[in-house]
């Protein structure tokens, strides 16, 4: 059976607070510098748990699980509302890491401009390639 490393999934949540932390919450606006290092960092978490990582051209980061399937699709969003709460979105996405590094089957999203900064349909639009299996790949999490 997986185990989930409690301490690390805490650790991971209270990293990625720090990135645009501000006052008891964060402040990560879709692209803002704050957000794209959000990004890079989540990257960086799924390689480490094996997953291949991109960031596709709008800026959701996937990390698929490189084994056979089914797989199970996890995640949310990690950019946020002007000075928003800091477990918003960022807690399913991190759920997924812990998953991921549990070596359970999983593929993780953080779907880019949930939130809506640069349109209303965002949510839909943007979850849309993640969810049928077919982002784009040609942006690297290496231009990001």
């Amino acid at each position: 059976m997986a185990t989930i490393d409690t301490a690390r999934f805490l650790a991971d949540l209270n990293e990625l607070r720090r990135i645009g932390a501000f006052r008891t919450g964060v402040h990560r606006p879709t692209y803002s510098p704050q957000d794209m290092e959000a990004r890079r960092w989540l990257v960086a978490r799924l390689e480490e748990c094996g997953l291949e990582a991109t960031i596709d051209g709008i800026g959701n980061v996937h990390g698929r699980h490189k084994g056979p399937g089914p797989h199970l699709l996890v995640g949310s969003h990690i950019e946020s509302q002007n000075e928003a709460g800091w477990l918003d979105g960022a807690l399913g996405v991190v759920a997924g890491v812990a998953l991921a590094r549990a070596g359970l089957p999983v593929d993780v999203c953080a779907f880019a401009d949930e939130e809506g900064r640069w349109t209303a349909a965002a949510a839909a639009t943007t979850a849309a390639p993640c969810a049928n299996g077919s982002p784009r790949r040609g942006w690297r999490a290496s231009r990001a």
